[in-house]
Order: C-alpha cells, then structure tokens, then sequence
C-alpha cells in the first residue's frame, strides 16, 4: 500500500506523473517540487503513459478499463474497457506508432497493444520472459536506437530487467 503503482514521465511538460491508490501526483523535474493540485482519477489506476503531443495520460484501471487524463483541462474521463484485468501492470507510449502497449501479472508474459481512442486490446505475442510478471514498462523509439523497431523493457516484480525488439510487430 502507498507504493508508487504508475510512473510516467511527459516531455511536453517535462513533469514526472505518479499514481498510488486513487491519487494523481505531479513532479517537476526542473524545480523537484510537486505539481498541483491535480484531480484524483476516482479508481485505482495500474501502469501511467504519456502522450506529450495530444496532452494525455493514460492509465488502466485495474477492473479493465483505459482512463485517460487531460493535462490542460484537469481532467479524467474512461476512454473504454480493454476486456482484460491489469493488475499490477505496466503501460507504455509509442510515439512512433501513436499506440498504447500493456503487460500485466495476471496476463502472463504476454504484451498488449491498446488503441488509445477505442481502449481496444490486441494480443502482440508473448515475451517469452520467465515469471513473475509486470511491473513497469517502456518503449523506446527505434529513431533512438540503431534498431528497426520499439525495443520493449519490462522492469519485473522481481527487480530483474529485460528488453524485447518488438519483433513480432508488423
């Protein structure tokens, strides 16, 4: 309890955004002070993701549901049901491709790409990672990196780290 359950950092405000149990915080990382006050989502979010060019965090609710957060406007609103549970989940932006990717305990190793529009979810593959699983989790643009696609890095429960080429994406 009181654990940090979604970290997300958003480079159009350059601001460290957290979530655990129900709150919303904020951290700027040029002053180190707390942001604020920021609206609370209302649900016990899993995971946190930014879209820096639409202004958005994202974060899923652990009964399933995508929520999504405004930064101008101050506000969450429920995107729509994933048709999964994400408990202890991680969930990541991809600029690249302008998509939304999940991975979570109760899912095994498998990765989820979500439509940040609709909330819906699709099965990329496994990782092929041994347990436990979730945690956080990060893209990392391949305009970044010498590679032809998003490399996937998931920081497990566990405290191990691995990273994932994406290669089954299209």
């Amino acid at each position: 309890e009181g654990a940090a359950e979604g970290l997300a950092w958003c480079a159009s405000s350059d601001t460290l955004y957290g979530t655990a149990d129900g709150t919303l915080l904020a951290l700027s990382s040029r002053s180190g002070l707390l942001v604020g006050p920021l609206s609370p989502p209302g649900v016990d979010l899993e995971g946190l993701a930014c879209d820096p060019v639409a202004g958005r965090l994202y974060g899923l609710g652990d009964s399933g549901s995508l929520w999504a957060y405004d930064l101008a406007g101050g506000s969450w609103s429920t995107v729509g049901d994933t048709g999964l549970v994400w408990a202890d989940a991680g969930l990541a932006w991809d600029p690249t491709r302008g998509l939304l990717y999940a991975l979570a305990a109760g899912q095994g190793d498998a990765l989820y790409r979500l439509d940040p529009a609709t909330a819906a979810a699709s099965l990329v593959g496994p990782l092929g990672l041994a347990p436990p699983h979730g945690g956080g989790l990060a893209v990392l643009p391949s305009w970044r990196l010498p590679l032809p696609r998003p490399v996937f890095l998931d920081g497990f429960e566990s405290g191990d780290a691995a990273a994932w080429d994406g290669g089954v994406e299209p």
